[in-house]
């Protein structure tokens, strides 16, 4: 007989729509909302069979998660049914009274910073698409206050970032080195058919330059060995 054997861990894409212009990302929407969102009782009607179903841990994601209307509600749910909760965010909307409102119920605090300066940010679309309209980027100089708020406020801090043909030389670590992260995530940019394809081909990367910034990198990755 099949058993089914819930996810102890899910991560919900509860917003499609970003206010970032990355090249590389795989939600290519220019509108808000790609369908009707629940209802916040719905929503949080949700978070509660997932709990009842076994599910430990959520991480709620994008397109931008702070863009979405009921995303508090659902991290005070999510942390009132037992569960580890977790966000990944680009920064914007993320103030110092929202991370003190939010610290008794969101326990990770996820950023994406994939390079040492704005010029490359810029490059990758990593910015608010007004600012990369105007071929420039603020997204670390906001990143460094948004991570310094949260360090001081307790919270288990991750960083993203995505190795493309534009960051695949810098190196990270005396970035890194300053924030600290708990956790550090690294990707190749990928290709995704019917998604980025058509805007990422200028972005990408062979697996040797990855496994080359991975090896740039080695000394801070031991770390966390």
């Amino acid at each position: 007989m099949y058993h089914y054997t819930p996810p102890i861990a899910i991560n919900w894409h509860l917003e499609a729509y970003c206010n970032y212009a990355c090249s590389f990302c795989y939600a290519s929407l220019t509108e808000q909302r790609l369908m009707p969102r629940p209802s916040e009782g719905q929503g949080a009607s949700l978070i509660r069979d997932m709990a009842s179903s076994g599910v430990q841990k959520i991480n709620f994601v994008g397109g931008e998660p702070m863009l979405h209307p009921h995303l508090g509600t659902l991290i005070v749910t999510a942390k009132s049914c037992g569960m580890t909760t977790s966000i990944v965010s680009n920064g914007t909307g993320l103030t110092e009274e929202w991370l003190i409102g939010m610290r008794p119920h969101l326990d990770w605090l996820g950023l994406s910073i994939d390079a040492s300066n704005d010029e490359m940010h810029a490059l990758m679309g990593r910015g608010l698409k007004g600012e990369i309209a105007s071929g420039f980027s603020r997204h670390l100089e906001r990143s460094k206050k948004v991570w310094q708020i949260a360090r001081g406020l307790g919270y288990g801090l991750k960083l993203n970032t995505v190795v493309t043909s534009v960051n695949a030389d810098d190196d990270m670590s005396e970035l890194v080195g300053l924030l600290k992260p708990h956790r550090w995530k690294i990707f190749k940019v990928l290709r995704i058919e019917g998604e980025n394809d058509g805007r990422v081909e200028p972005l990408l990367i062979s697996q040797e330059q990855f496994e080359e910034y991975m090896v740039r990198h080695r000394r801070y990755l031991q770390d966390f060995e």
